[in-house]
């Protein structure tokens, strides 16, 4: 009995011996327990003493190995470290393992030891656990190299939560900086983002000390946070799940997926503009969020280019398109470019020639949930249609060869356009020469180049000289050889034979 008695007292003196343990790494082995030894072999040769009188202290102490053998279990459970000691065996008490109660036994939060650990450790009523492996490696067994066999203070080893949204944290022994978790990523941050360890009197968890309140740089000045983060916080600064609040995700929010394209909301607002009006209002300058669209994106209304355009050129024509379309085959792009900029042949046509333009992004009829630009000729082509499924205009003026309206082109194809591909010249054979009256005794039997008799408009290299003339919905003729031109009669005087109808 007494040897068995013996192996107890020798089993506690080791565990004594190792209790320089504890979460995180770095701990050397703890010599504050010298006198604990002491007492306890004081106590046990009390005990041998009576030893014989009571073997239900054998029994007794073989249901304490049981009850160490369940708690090492249940540390397994949880991925605590598994030595045959629970951590709290070192550090901890009952309820956690972390501090307080320190290595050296202490309780108090001034000491470095023991600090803000219950802060972070376990369920909060405001935010997400912290767990042990956050900021230290957690090892696998008492004697797991790097535990104890290196000198205090324990580690620090950055983890996932630490580091979240590229946040690069720093510990300098008294605080911690650059932290995720203490708001180092939301500038301009708040009031405290470099907490010291050891203060721990809830100063450091109050609204506004790691995010300004309410958020800076591109956040709406808004401190009603359950209106887009009502998943996590409720009115009056109640917590609607504490649990996602710090959690490395920028939850909740009201605006819907796909809404953050850079500065741009476009997709999102052309295909539901009704909920934005819903918080905003139908005027989008505040509603019940009391947040204008204006207050982040001050003239949005009337810039063109917020939704589209601005790559080519600054009237607003794509390329871009409101979903970032750049590929001219693509039909949300085409030939925009083409006929919004000058060209050779023509000037820049306005957005009105195709489309009704709106005073006003939310004008009605313009963000209208389709994500098509709708397409209304203007009088220039009265006759024109355009096929949105073929990508194709048709029965147009400004394609067709200059006597009405038989012109047709692909939207999304980038051919080489020459004088030929929309009218009539000189090498056009008879044939197929389809231009009106006396056209092909002039430039076909003569021949006479265009200039001949749109001296205005075109030179003899047959370059355009006058892009305001050209593709314009008149007739410009001007003889250059001398002469006059009656478009009432359509009658030619030139000087090179008599009056002559067309």
């Amino acid at each position: 009995m007494t040897g068995h008695r013996s192996f107890w007292l020798a089993t506690a003196i080791l565990a004594l011996a190792f209790a320089g343990c504890g979460e995180g790494g770095g701990h050397e082995r703890d010599t504050g327990e010298d006198d604990a030894v002491g007492d306890v072999e004081t106590t046990e040769g009390a005990a041998d003493a009576d030893a014989d009188a009571d073997e239900g202290a054998d029994a007794d102490a073989d249901a304490d190995a049981d009850a160490d053998a369940d708690a090492d279990a249940d540390a397994d459970a949880d991925g605590d470290a598994d030595s045959g000691t629970a951590c709290n065996t070192c550090h901890g008490d009952s309820t956690s393992p972390a501090p307080p109660v320190s290595l050296d036994r202490s309780t108090s939060t001034s000491v470095r030891g023991i600090g803000a650990h219950r802060s972070h450790l376990g369920t909060s009523a405001w935010h997400h656990e912290v767990l042990c492996n956050d900021c230290h490696i957690v090892p696998a067994t008492l004697l797991a190299p790097g535990h104890i066999d290196t000198d205090l203070p324990a580690e620090i080893t950055w983890n996932t939560l630490a580091v979240a949204d590229g946040a690069s944290p720093a510990w300098d022994g008294i605080t911690c900086t650059g932290v995720y978790c203490h708001g180092a990523t939301l500038l301009p941050g708040g009031t405290n983002r470099q907490p010291a360890w050891t203060t721990v009197d809830g100063s450091q968890a109050a609204c506004g000390t790691c995010h300004s309140l309410p958020p800076g740089g591109t956040h709406p000045a808004l401190t009603n946070c359950p209106v887009c983060h009502g998943g996590v916080v409720g009115s009056g600064g109640t917590w609607t799940n504490p649990n996602l609040h710090i959690d490395g995700i920028v939850q909740g929010g009201a605006h819907p997926d796909g809404w953050g394209s850079g500065t741009v909301h476009g997709p999102a607002a052309e295909s539901d503009l009704a909920s934005c009006e819903t918080c905003h209002g139908t005027d989008l300058l505040g509603g019940t969020t009391g947040v204008s669209c204006e207050s982040c994106h001050a003239g949005w209304r009337t810039n063109c280019t917020f939704c589209h355009g601005g790559t080519d050129n600054l009237t607003g024509a794509p390329p871009e398109g409101v979903g970032g379309e750049t590929d001219p085959l693509s039909v949300h792009v085409g030939a925009h470019t083409s006929h919004v900029e000058d060209t050779a042949t023509h000037l820049a046509y306005s957005c009105s020639r195709c489309h009704v333009t709106p005073t006003d992004a939310t004008s009605p009829g313009h963000m209208n949930g389709d994500g098509r630009g709708e397409v209304f000729f203007d009088p220039l082509n009265p006759a024109a249609m355009y096929d949105r499924a073929t990508a194709t205009c048709s029965s147009l003026y400004c394609h067709g060869n200059g006597q009405g309206n038989n012109g047709r082109i692909v939207w999304n194809t980038d051919p080489t356009l020459t004088c030929s591909s929309c009218h009539n010249d000189e090498t056009t054979p008879e044939g197929s020469f389809t231009m009106s009256g006396q056209h092909w005794q002039h430039v076909g039997d003569i021949p006479f180049t265009c200039s001949e008799c749109h001296s205005t408009v075109v030179d003899s290299t047959k370059h355009i000289i006058d892009r305001a003339s050209h593709v314009d919905g008149d007739v410009d003729v001007s003889l250059a050889r001398g002469g006059t031109w009656d478009p009432a009669t359509l009658t030619c005087t030139p000087a090179c034979h008599v009056p002559r109808s067309w």
